[in-house]
């Protein structure tokens, strides 16, 4: 089970930087579950492709540690269901 810290946001004197002691990839930012590690896919073309065609959605900022760079396996499967049977 996962389990989350507190999120302290840590100022930085020279930066003026916001940090938080949180993985951003322990929610599934499809479904909004907190995702055991062994259910998580990193996001890929297929999962940026039907975010842009179902949200209405460009996933940017990949290269980026504070942006969501897994979602869980259900809302994968799922989606690639739900794509083979409407190409079927």
């Amino acid at each position: 089970m996962c389990e989350l810290n507190h999120c302290d946001l840590v100022m930085d004197a020279t930066l003026e930087k916001k940090t938080c002691c949180n993985d951003p990839d322990i929610f599934c930012h499809v479904c909004g579950i907190v995702t055991p590690q062994a259910q998580r896919r990193k996001i890929n073309n297929f999962v940026k492709k039907v975010c842009r065609a179902y949200f209405k959605v460009t996933l940017r900022d990949q290269d980026k540690t504070w942006a969501p760079h897994k979602v869980c396996k259900t809302s994968v499967e799922t989606w690639y269901n739900e794509t083979i049977h409407q190409n079927s």
